[in-house]
């Protein structure tokens, strides 16, 4: 009985794997500016952590921490997801899946909604790329949007006829539509060879970065700079996987109870 309990505690269970994750702090539809696109496509450069990785799962949500406010608020309609994971030599998307199917609903307000597993491995400190794809019922419904930064290799569009590219390479065409969307994954899971720390931070404009310039690594602010090459476990210059939750205007009281509920997951 002993050595069973041993065993169960040493299972390791997912964590937080890969850098540039976020929680939405906007929404962008409802006709703006004339839209009329109904998905919405990004790819997305990562940074894995300083350990290797398996199981790796995406996860996405279907809320926003609007500034200073204090409760979360819906999107306001559901959104339905697909992902892949494009390892460096672009030779293969690895496509996630839920349920066993293609492609997730994710419901107005959903928390988070996790990928099944992917039987793949990442090397530490790698950078693949998340390709996602979100589709919406009607161009005055709403993606998430804002805490995005933009890498000099993420690609997007937002179109209504063009076929989905997230089991393509490389980047991403404009493919019926306009470029540049990059919705950020609310995380990247894994289980590592070795735990590592991973972050996720709070906070208000400063901590978001707003008034900054993207480096070329796709950081903003200087939490996320400062994360992405640090002294860890003897290692020097890796990457601490995190997600920004941060929003400008947010204060310590709106966290101390509703807030930290979701982005929490």
């Amino acid at each position: 009985m002993v050595d069973a309990m041993r065993r169960i505690r040493r299972v390791r269970r997912p964590q937080l794997v890969a850098h540039r994750c976020a929680i939405p702090d906007n929404r962008w539809g409802n006709g703006v500016n004339g839209r009329s696109d109904t998905r919405a496509e990004a790819r997305i450069k990562l940074k894995i952590g300083p350990s290797d990785v398996s199981n790796i799962e995406l996860a996405f949500c279907n809320f926003y921490a609007p500034g200073n406010a204090a409760v979360e608020a819906a999107i306001g309609n559901d959104i339905t997801v697909e992902g892949a994971i494009e390892l460096l030599a672009s030779v293969v998307a690895h496509r996630a899946w839920f349920g066993g199917s293609t492609s997730a609903l994710v419901q107005n307000g959903c928390p988070i909604r996790r990928s099944d597993p992917l039987p793949i491995q990442l090397a530490a400190n790698s950078g693949p790329f998340a390709r996602i794809g979100w589709t919406i019922s009607g161009p005055t419904l709403n993606y998430p949007a804002g805490n995005k930064t933009v890498h000099s290799q993420d690609s997007g569009s937002v179109n209504t006829a063009g076929a989905s590219q997230v089991l393509a390479r490389g980047a991403m065409a404009a493919a019926g539509g306009s470029g540049g969307t990059y919705i950020l994954p609310a995380a990247v899971l894994g289980i590592p060879v070795k735990r590592h720390p991973s972050v996720g931070f709070l906070g208000n404009s400063i901590a978001q970065g707003t008034g900054d310039t993207t480096d070329g690594n796709g950081n903003i602010g200087f939490i996320q700079r400062g994360l992405y090459s640090v002294n860890w476990g003897g290692q020097v210059g890796v990457t601490i996987p995190s997600i920004c939750m941060a929003v400008g205007g947010d204060v310590l009281a709106n966290n101390l109870d509703n807030l930290i509920s979701k982005r929490a997951f």
